[in-house]
């Protein structure tokens, strides 16, 4: 009990140093991320919910604070060292950390290559990961990172995507077929030149094991929903065969003989 008391105090007197903006203290915060994600990750209801809630604005704050370069390098440090780690409610806390945090420092993270590469890998590495929450909270930050232009070769991740998809390993498949439903979302008022490839690679997969149909599903009702005030417009974008694929993966399925 005492140990959790100074632990929420820990972490509630650091949230204050980086809110005030005092000495820096984003670099320095970095010691305590790992520990704040596994007090704040979604377990079972605790006895004392103090912890879980000094941890999570402790993150909220650090994801928001200024980063400097060096402080956003050492960021990134981290994220591929909590993407490794042995709790998958820890990995999930962590995913909840980065969306902020890297959206935020998009410009950082768009000037210089090899954070954009380190920023794709993490969201790669845990869209394969065991926990399907994992992988679809994953996929979310690839949804944004292809929305932001943010990947540093669209269509080489796209190509990755697709020979995933093709995989007999269930976990792989499911990588390959989020991303492509990542790819859908991230164009919610147009149509990506990938659209053909994508939709056709999606309909081989509406019989899949599952998870696979219902992310599929999921992915098209909010292509659906984006796209439909502007759909006369979209519509002469496509070619017949692709309106053809769309209606098919957008139909409701028939149970008729």
């Amino acid at each position: 009990m005492v140990l959790y008391v100074f632990g929420s105090a820990v972490l509630r007197g650091t949230m204050g140093v980086i809110v005030r903006g005092a000495c820096n203290g984003a670099a320095a915060s970095y010691a305590l991320v790992r520990s704040a994600c596994g007090a704040a990750a979604r377990g079972p209801p605790q006895p004392h919910d103090e912890l879980p809630r000094a941890a999570a604005g402790f993150l909220a704050s650090l994801a928001l604070a200024l980063h400097h370069p060096p402080a956003f390098d050492t960021a990134l440090e981290h994220l591929d060292a909590l993407a490794v780690g042995r709790s998958w409610w820890a990995r999930l806390a962590c995913l909840d950390f980065a969306q902020p945090l890297l959206f935020y420092g998009l410009p950082l993270l768009c000037d210089q290559v090899d954070r954009a590469v380190r920023t794709e890998k993490f969201a790669l590495k845990l869209m394969r990961d065991r926990r399907l929450e994992v992988r679809q909270a994953a996929a979310k930050l690839l949804t944004g990172l292809m929305h932001c232009r943010a990947l540093p070769d669209e269509d080489h991740t796209i190509r990755t995507l697709m020979r995933s998809c093709r995989s007999k390993e269930l976990v792989e498949r499911h990588f390959g077929v989020l991303g492509l439903c990542a790819y859908l979302t991230s164009r919610p008022y147009s149509l990506g030149s990938k659209l053909g490839d994508v939709l056709a690679e999606l309909a081989r997969h509406t019989s899949a094991p599952d998870p696979i149909p219902a992310t599929i599903r999921s992915s098209l009702a909010e292509f659906r929903r984006t796209h439909q005030d502007d759909w006369p417009k979209h519509r002469e974008q496509l070619t017949e065969e692709e309106l053809d694929l769309l209606a098919d993966l957008t139909s409701p399925p028939s149970y008729c003989a």
